[in-house]
């Protein structure tokens, strides 16, 4: 299926990338620092249009294939960045970014990027792309935040 983004287009297989995706371990199994388990549990928060567009594409918002945070921005919220893979190929690439209207996570909202993210895992089906993402994401563990602040 063929999806365009300002001026990227993308040729994603979306039923392949969902059946991987069904498949696939959480973050949490993968991973129990504090930022992954926290995107994992924030991941219920998210809006639906933010939901929609990856479920849309084939991919769990709840299984990114990697997650990192950048730093705890000044209204508490962590600024993550990250990626998913996608079965399928980049038609037309272009510097884009997409802001999800109406995300209610501060001024950067949720941002998606084309092809900027880790190899691809051996495991994952050919062709394949990669989804970038820069998103603030609330705190939601009932434990302290100890990411550093930015600009501390």
């Amino acid at each position: 299926m063929i999806f365009e983004f300002g001026p990227c287009r993308i040729d994603v297989d979306v039923e392949r990338t969902r059946r991987w995706y069904e498949t696939a371990p959480t973050l949490s199994r993968c991973c129990d620092c504090d930022g992954c388990v926290n995107y994992e549990r924030a991941a219920d928060l998210f809006p639906e249009r933010v939901t929609a567009f990856f479920t849309a594409l084939g991919a769990d918002v709840k299984k990114p294939t990697e997650v990192y945070v950048n730093c705890t921005n000044k209204d508490g919220s962590l600024w993550y960045g990250g990626w998913y893979h996608l079965c399928g190929m980049v038609l037309a690439e272009a510097d884009w970014l997409f802001e999800a209207e109406g995300a209610p996570f501060g001024s950067r909202g949720f941002q998606i990027g084309l092809g900027g993210g880790g190899p691809i895992a051996r495991e994952f089906p050919r062709p394949a792309i990669t989804l970038d993402l820069w998103a603030d994401i609330p705190w939601v563990l009932e434990k302290e935040n100890t990411y550093e602040k930015d600009g501390e």
